[in-house]
């Protein structure tokens, strides 16, 4: 099966760590499934190289295990450690927008207002990636606007504990988020902190909790392997 989403060559291997990672937060990977280096690497159009320095990411990170020889597969998923991990980006993230509402200038404003409007774009062409991509791009900016390294460094960290297609896999979420994100977006401009980290933790855990609901099911749906035991 071809998976030939668009890479960038220069941190191929990141990438292909975050298309497995959210594969298994979705559950769209079963605990115990086999993750081979071929396999990726057809899949993906890569070498096999960057798939295996993925595989020893995921690894290290806990998403994914390896037995005596070296064969990897997905770890058994902890759906209460998934929804710490929505919890405390939510926490970290309301913080950083508090700090941004005090700290941004005029300029990231208008460029906050560019990208919302870019994303309202992609969503009423039905372009789900391309929204998504202004998602992230919105909230990175608010965390710059913080300019806070401790915060920044925290954010990324709690980054590989969740899932970041709710865009791609929930109908109502594209609609909601950019309405979430206006909100968001008016708090800064009245440089109101505590608006903002009301709105910014809300907006997340809204986003999350349909997330969570969808993987608890897929994992409550028996895998065909053990279907077929």
């Amino acid at each position: 099966m071809s998976d030939r989403r668009q890479l960038n060559r220069s941190r191929l291997s990141e990438q292909i760590a975050d298309m497995i990672r959210n594969d298994v937060l979705t559950g769209q990977m079963n605990a115990g499934e086999h993750v081979g280096q071929t396999q990726w690497a057809e899949r993906v159009g890569a070498s096999r190289m960057p798939v295996r320095d993925a595989i020893n990411q995921l690894c290290a990170e806990g998403i994914l295990v390896q037995d005596e020889n070296g064969s990897a597969s997905v770890a058994p998923i902890d759906l209460s450690d998934i929804r710490d991990g929505y919890r405390l980006n939510a926490f970290v993230a309301s913080m950083a927008a508090n700090r941004a509402a005090e700290r941004i200038t005029d300029n990231e404003l208008v460029n906050l207002e560019r990208i919302l409007e870019s994303m309202e774009e992609a969503v009423r062409d039905d372009d789900r990636v391309l929204a998504s991509r202004h998602n992230w791009a919105f909230h990175a900016a608010i965390n710059r606007a913080a300019r806070s390294a401790r915060l920044t460094a925290i954010l990324r960290n709690l980054a590989t504990s969740i899932a970041h297609s709710a865009f791609e896999v929930l109908d109502e979420w594209p609609s909601r988020a950019i309405a979430h994100h206006r909100e968001v977006l008016e708090a800064l401009k009245a440089h109101d902190g505590d608006e903002a980290e009301r709105l910014m933790y809300g907006h997340i855990v809204a986003g999350s909790e349909p997330m969570l609901e969808r993987l608890e099911q897929r994992l409550l749906v028996p895998s065909p392997e053990a279907s077929a035991e």
